[in-house]
């Protein structure tokens, strides 16, 4: 125990004392309850931290998909306009095709 009476609670020197009198089952019901009910309170704050954390990081990820948002992306006509403007992937060019005759070049 600390020796430095003077910085504790005139409410813990009550229950201090109303301790000391109890009897040792009564001391040791009253230390469990008393452990139980910290730890409670504990687990309380602890979740209101956690959802906390939640509610942030679910804040972050709405703002982020609000930017990959499909509603955000250029309209249908932009696209088509852009599609129009890129070369066309598979499209074959004169130079390209193959000789459909079977006979290679020896």
């Amino acid at each position: 125990m600390s020796d430095d009476k003077h910085e504790r609670s005139e409410a813990y020197g009550k229950t201090r004392s109303a301790f000391d009198g109890l009897s040792m089952d009564e001391r040791a019901a009253f230390l469990v309850d008393s452990m139980v009910a910290m730890m409670a309170e504990g687990v309380g704050q602890a979740g209101k931290v956690v959802s906390s954390v939640l509610d942030d990081l679910a804040e972050k990820l709405d703002d982020c998909c609000k930017e990959d948002d499909p509603a955000e992306a250029p309209a249908p006509k932009a696209r088509a306009k852009a599609a129009k403007k890129a070369p066309s992937a598979g499209k074959k060019t004169p130079g390209s095709r193959r000789s459909r005759s079977g006979g290679g070049t020896a």
